[in-house]
């Protein structure tokens, strides 16, 4: 079997001209110095993609998408060839309905970032009450053990 057969192929225009990422969704300019290049995909690269695209409409196209996946790789947003980002976390996807519901408790001053009343929320399940009050007790006491030693 032939790889055109296990793989869908995409055909890309990589834009020469150098635009920041910011401004890639809508404002990708065809110029006649664009080279086109063709990248094979496996099915569930192009499913992430096609979902993605399909939840961002200001991303606009594949193409679109694909010259931001290379800017974020070359400036160091994304992840290493090995698959594993500098830094390490996990990417959660949440609803349209749940990200307007996060972005609005941001705009009403409840949290400073979506990410950090999420990183709440998360603590707040993983660190039992009794754990919290025993960590200040702690953190007290090494403070007080620490200005003594001044």
């Amino acid at each position: 079997m032939s790889d055109s057969f296990k793989y869908p192929v995409i055909h890309v225009i990589a834009e020469l001209g150098g635009m920041g990422l910011c401004r890639l969704c809508s404002e990708v300019k065809c110029m006649t110095d664009d080279t086109k290049v063709t990248l094979r995909m496996g099915p569930e690269e192009i499913q992430m993609m096609d979902d993605y695209v399909a939840e961002h409409p200001e991303v606009g196209t594949r193409s679109n998408f694909i010259r931001a996946a290379v800017r974020a790789f070359v400036v160091g947003d994304a992840t290493d060839i090995d698959g594993r980002a500098e830094e390490s976390g996990i990417f959660v996807r949440f609803p349209e309905v749940q990200l307007i519901a996060l972005s609005l408790l941001k705009k009403q001053g409840i949290c400073l970032s979506e990410e950090e009343y999420v990183r709440t929320c998360v603590l707040k399940k993983l660190i039992t009450e009794e754990t919290e009050k025993e960590s200040a007790v702690n953190a007290f006491k090494t403070a007080q053990y620490t200005s003594k030693l001044k």
